[in-house]
């Protein structure tokens, strides 16, 4: 069976992310990304089980993994093996997530949430995590230089001490429970019962980045644990290519190690096969920095000054496009022997969509190039899952009404649409992206920008820029998605360095539309001015107009003798009209004559102005 994971802590340059092979048939694979993302991985399938996004992730990103181990303790009374199997069988899925800001994780992969949470132990970045096998205890180390044990049960500090003047960079629990080893600038083995170190350890110039036991104890449990001889551990440290064995021992308390493995780089993932006696080889897997993958096989049998080369060396390169074109070198990620131990599940390719394949090796063949068409392996998968579930009827049933949700038990809307966007931008599939892109559901569109990785919102935005460029009608779409993205990543943008450059083409278009529309947007103002006053007044002046015409007329009955009085009043009153109207000419005319005495115009005949005279 093989030994247990490599730590995702203790690295200074963190160029791969931490991830994690259940220990059970390396039937599943917990990785996290760049972005805090926790995913489960079905190492049979390859296909997605389950994904867990922190709330905040971006400030607790994830440093380090560890599942609970498989092996439970069975209690001496039948009547409790029910009970003591359930708690297994619930610890089983069980994965702790070291955190950066101190905190520890418990996730359940069954029910695909988070179970518990550990906090208040450790102030600083968790650099590693280890379970004890029996007692179902969990031990941590961190940068604030402290080890702490905690109690799953009732998620508290069972004991913290402090493990080093630097920071602990990596644990590991022996075979028997009893010791522990921990390493930060020396390697330490501690009593677990009193906390006390037994030894020292030093050769590593750089800080230890992982950790693991390669033997078993012996057969006899009476024995001491001074008396053991065979139990060997093995130790990797940052920039450097050596990695070193080292025995445990009483009668000679040597501090050197007793041999090294070579590697071409900084190992980043190590797994092992546990030695069941001193006549079985050690099988050794080491996945390096530089993407290749070394196999060892050897005794563990005392000293050895010279350094130990591979058996193996395993490279994955995909084919070139052309003929004459080389292969392009695909990183392996995390490679971990299965049960047989003579097959080796390898992980290569990229954290957001692995490929995990199973491969049976010889260490006689010296070196080994695997080549794999990544993108043809991506597609066929896609489409296998297509066919399982098709994209038509998983976006359809993203429109069912909440009725047929609650009813048939719910739908995985927002995980859906979000692992279909990233698939359709990591394959640049057009059918996908149409189909997710499309989509007017303002809760649907910023639930998916909310899940999407933050390492795919950058080619979510070129591809926007590029539907915007190409499809002017689109614009107002793609504009719904542009503000989520920016409203919601917007702090994850902002530490970006070269922003700019990234965003250049984006800023440009829509300055360019923007300076285009100036004078159409005051147009536009201009008439929705006039419109709005021109509503108004109609809803003011729309009242019916009063009809004149009248309903009713009332006549009054009249006498002949009235109707006779009538006519003579009208006649003098026409009389009486004509003599006024004379009177009034009468009137007129000395007053002319006074006026015209005074302007000095006269009417006087010559003949009266000589009798005058």
């Amino acid at each position: 069976m093989a030994a247990g994971e490599a730590c995702g802590g203790g690295w200074r340059e963190p160029a791969r992310a931490p991830c994690a092979f259940s220990p059970c048939g390396r039937r599943l694979l917990a990785l996290s990304g760049p972005d805090g993302r926790l995913r489960v991985w079905d190492a049979l399938s390859s296909r997605l089980h389950r994904e867990y996004a922190p709330s905040a992730r971006l400030s607790a990103a994830c440093t380090c993994l560890a599942w609970a181990p498989t092996t439970a303790k069975e209690g001496p009374q039948r009547k409790k093996r029910k009970s003591e199997a359930a708690e297994a069988g619930e610890q089983l899925d069980l994965l702790a997530i070291g955190t950066a800001v101190g905190s520890i994780l418990l996730y359940s992969t069954v029910k695909g949430d988070l179970q518990s949470k550990l906090d208040g132990g450790h102030d600083n970045k968790i650099n590693c995590i280890r379970w004890h096998q029996d007692n179902g205890c969990l031990y941590s180390c961190s940068e604030d230089k402290h080890i702490v044990e905690w109690n799953t049960q009732t998620c508290k500090v069972k004991c913290k001490w402090k493990g080093d003047n630097s920071s602990v960079s990596s644990l590991c629990i022996s075979p028997d429970g009893k010791m522990l080893l921990s390493a930060g600038r020396t390697i330490k083995l501690w009593d677990l019962e009193t906390k006390e170190v037994y030894r020292h350890f030093t050769g590593h110039a750089t800080a230890v980045s992982s950790l693991m036991f390669t033997t078993v104890r012996p057969p006899n449990e009476n024995q001491p644990f001074d008396g053991i001889t065979g139990l060997y551990f093995l130790s990797g440290a940052v920039h450097d290519r050596l990695l070193s064995v080292w025995q445990v021992r009483s009668d000679r308390k040597e501090k050197n190690a007793v041999m090294s493995f070579t590697v071409t780089d900084e190992p980043i993932f190590i797994d092992l096969t546990v030695s069941e006696s001193k006549e079985e080889p050690v099988k050794l897997a080491v996945v390096c920095r530089d993407g290749q993958l070394h196999l060892f096989e050897h005794i563990l049998n005392g000293y050895c000054k010279k350094p130990l080369t591979s058996n193996c060396t395993i490279q994955i390169a995909m084919p070139g496009n052309d003929s004459d074109s080389t292969p392009k070198p695909v990183p392996i990620l995390a490679a971990a022997f299965c049960s047989d131990k003579q097959s080796l599940m390898i992980v290569y390719g990229n954290t957001l969509q692995p490929i995990i394949e199973r491969v049976s090796l010889s260490t006689t063949e010296s070196p080994v190039c695997l080549v794999r068409d990544i993108q043809k392996t991506l597609v066929l998968k896609t489409e296998m899952d297509v066919t399982k579930a098709s994209i038509e009827d998983r976006l359809g049933a993203m429109d069912i009404d909440a009725m047929k949700v609650k009813t048939q038990g719910g739908l995985p809307q927002t995980d859906s649409f979000a692992v279909l966007l990233v698939q359709g931008l990591e394959s640049n599939d057009p059918d996908i992206l149409n189909k997710v892109l499309q989509t007017r559901k303002e809760a649907l569109v910023k639930n998916t920008v909310a899940r999407i990785p933050v390492h795919a919102v950058i080619p979510l935005l070129h591809e926007l820029t590029k539907r915007l460029q190409g499809h002017p009608y689109s614009a107002s779409q793609m504009v719904r998605w542009l503000k989520t993205i920016f409203s919601i990543h917007a702090s994850y943008l902002s530490t970006l360095p070269d922003l700019v450059p990234q965003l250049g083409m984006l800023y440009q278009l829509m300055e360019s539309r923007v300076k285009t529309l100036q004078k159409l947007s005051r147009l536009h103002g201009k008439l929705y001015l006039l419109i709005t006053q021109i509503a108004a007044l109609e809803k003011i002046q729309d009242v019916s107009d009063v009809n004149q015409t009248a309903k009713l007329v009332y006549e009054e009955e009249s006498s002949e003798e009235g109707s006779e009085d009538e006519m003579i009043a009208d006649k003098d009153s026409d009389d009486n009209w004509e003599e006024d109207e004379e009177k009034e000419e009468q009137s007129e005319e000395p007053e002319m004559a006074v006026d015209k005495e005074i302007n000095g115009d006269s009417d006087l005949d010559p003949e009266n102005e000589s009798e005058e005279e």
